[in-house]
């Protein structure tokens, strides 16, 4: 957990003991300035837990995203069965660890959704 944390270059926020003298709660941030005012409360009702209090600093922004969506309702899906049945998955897979036989598979996937993508015109 603490190497995923690291990884996504996220900072824990919470200082302080939230239950007795221990820290058990987390507030990840990914970079400064988004959390401000962090503290330990008091209980709430009959919990032995710190409420943890803060403030999200700054502008919402709404995120566009640049995602193409696929028009399933224009899909040939029997062209696009065909296509996947022509992969030869018995010779492409087998010695494969987990990840190159993702990577294999995705790549025929995305391969057959494109082509049949062609053939619909």
């Amino acid at each position: 957990f603490l190497a995923c944390v690291e990884d996504s270059f996220l900072t824990q926020l919470v200082r302080e003991a939230t239950r007795g003298g221990a820290l058990l709660d987390l507030l990840l941030a990914n970079r400064e300035g988004l959390v401000g005012d962090g503290k330990v409360g008091d209980c709430l009702g009959q919990s032995d837990h710190g409420i943890v209090e803060f403030s999200v600093l700054g502008d919402v922004r709404r995120v566009t995203s640049k995602s193409a969506l696929l028009s399933l309702q224009r899909a040939d899906f029997d062209l696009f069965r065909m296509l996947v049945a022509g992969v030869p998955w018995e010779w492409l897979l087998p010695g494969k660890g987990v990840q190159e036989a993702w990577t294999l598979f995705k790549t025929e996937i995305l391969k057959a959704q494109e082509e049949q993508g062609k053939w619909r015109g």
